[in-house]
C-alpha cells in the first residue's frame, strides 16, 4: 500500500534505507567523487551534499548558485557536463 510518510517513502522504496549513505561511506572512500548540488535544491539541501563532502575524503563539493534540484536546470547540467570531462 501507499505509504503516508513521504521521508520512509523517500528510502523504503528507494534505493537506500535513511542515512545509508553517509553511514556507509567508508565502503566508497577510495572512489574519486564530485558532488554538485544546487543551491535553492529543497530535495536534496545543500547541508547534506556537505556532510556527504566531509566523509569522503577525495571528493569535490560543487554548489550551484542559481539551481535547485533538477539535472535539467541549465546551470546544473553546465557542471555534469564538466565533471564529466574531468573524468575523461
Amino acid at each position: 500500500g501507499e505509504n503516508s510518510n513521504p521521508r520512509a517513502a523517500m528510502y523504503g522504496d528507494g534505493f537506500f534505507e535513511e542515512d545509508q549513505l553517509l553511514r556507509d561511506t567508508y565502503k566508497i572512500q577510495s572512489i574519486p567523487t564530485i558532488i554538485i548540488n544546487g543551491r535553492y535544491d529543497m530535495v536534496c539541501p545543500p547541508v547534506a551534499a556537505y556532510k556527504l563532502h566531509e566523509k569522503l575524503p577525495l571528493s569535490k563539493l560543487i554548489i550551484v548558485e542559481e539551481a535547485g534540484h533538477l539535472a535539467s536546470e541549465k546551470p546544473i547540467e553546465k557542471e555534469l557536463l564538466k565533471a564529466m570531462q574531468d573524468f575523461e
